[in-house]
């Protein structure tokens, strides 16, 4: 079936090729608009996500065992955070290989944060690839973040 209308294209392309060219610049206009719309949206979301910082930082003293991570969630955006979602990478100083096991640890925060509002809360270290003695002299970050607005 699609040969058919492939002919039919075909054949308008030869007997009025101004008219169909016209349309092709209509149709790719549109294309382009639509486009550049979703692009637009996508853009202004991730620039929402980069306003939501989440900070790590091993705090025995502020967070008792067996969550000795203090792990605060700021809301620099001017919507209304839902829900955090992220993982945790642990690395030696001076090295960029990820020591934290690999598999499904994410973490999660559902607090409703609302624009220039922060969240603290306790968290355990992930499990390791390698024995550590001191979880202190270990640098840890956030790795994909994800975050969903109201």
């Amino acid at each position: 079936m699609e040969w058919v209308a492939a002919a039919i294209v075909l054949a308008l392309f030869i007997y009025a090729p101004k008219k169909m060219f016209i349309l092709l610049g209509v149709v790719l206009a549109i294309g382009a608009v639509v486009g550049a719309y979703f692009y637009y949206q996508d853009w202004a979301n991730e620039k929402e996500i980069e306003k939501v910082e989440v900070i790590i930082k091993y705090s025995p003293e502020e967070c008792k065992d067996p969550y000795p991570l203090h792990i605060i969630i700021g809301n620099s955006s001017d919507r209304v955070v839902e829900k955090v979602e992220w993982d945790i990478a642990v690395h030696k100083p001076g090295f960029s290989t990820d020591i934290s096991q690999p598999g499904y640890h994410e973490y999660t925060q559902d607090k409703i944060l609302k624009p220039k509002e922060g969240w603290g809360i306790c968290a355990r270290v992930p499990e390791l690839t390698t024995k550590v003695k001191d979880l202190s002299a270990l640098e840890y970050s956030v790795k994909n973040k994800y975050v969903t607005f109201e």
